[in-house]
């Protein structure tokens, strides 16, 4: 072998090993609720806001399955690519659970994450907590399909005439509701919180008490 080619290999390899050494080793909590630390005494907004966000990854997951947008193979995919070791695990079995439904619905089992998430970080979540989450998620389902279509680049008019077409008993005051807060202000993948407003509108009245009528 040349000394040329032995000096390029060489310099090829300590190249690989310097880009090697330089990416972030990636926890095997990350992007799990693993990866949050665990508040010593009770956990808070920050905790909760956590939860929503874990929450509503797989929700919205199980939204498009249902769909027909996203096969549960290319989810595990997804998850075993991007989440560390042990997040990836959890999201697969949450996904098999959904698979087998074990899990009925996308709701259900956002709903079923969020309390798990609560539970772990100290929020100690109220034994109606689920259910009123899996309301919630139910209830939002069309706000999170309608900012997914904006996130790609379809317009409201596009959104609004296929929905009416596939959603013949949806109530059009109510559509056109939806649609307005989708399309105002920043895409979702932007960065507007309105999902997890949303849902945290629904589900502090859904836990509030309702004083019985005189």
């Amino acid at each position: 072998m040349h000394y040329k080619t032995l000096f390029a290999l060489v310099s090829l390899c300590l190249c690989c090993f310097t880009v090697m050494a330089q990416e972030p080793t990636r926890s095997p909590n990350y992007g799990g609720v693993g990866d949050y630390p665990v508040p010593q005494v009770r956990g808070g907004k920050p905790e909760y806001e956590y939860c929503v966000l874990y929450a509503k990854r797989i929700w919205r997951l199980g939204n498009m399955i249902s769909e027909k947008a996203l096969s549960f193979e290319s989810a595990r995919k997804s998850a075993q690519a991007n989440l560390g070791e042990n997040a990836a695990r959890e999201e697969i079995a949450d996904l098999d659970a959904l698979e087998k439904k074990e899990i009925p619905n996308a709701a259900a089992l956002g709903a079923e994450r969020l309390y798990r998430c609560a539970v772990q970080l100290k929020l100690f979540p109220l034994a109606e907590s689920k259910v009123a989450a899996e309301k919630c998620f139910d209830s939002l389902h069309l706000l999170e399909y309608v900012s997914r279509q904006r996130n790609y680049g379809r317009s409201r008019e596009t959104v609004r005439e296929f929905l009416l077409r596939q959603m013949k008993t949806l109530p059009v005051d109510f559509l056109d509701r939806t649609l307005d807060l989708a399309y105002s202000g920043k895409t979702v993948m932007d960065g507007n919180p309105m999902i997890e407003e949303a849902f945290t509108m629904c589900f502090a009245r859904a836990l509030t008490p309702t004083e019985p009528k005189p």
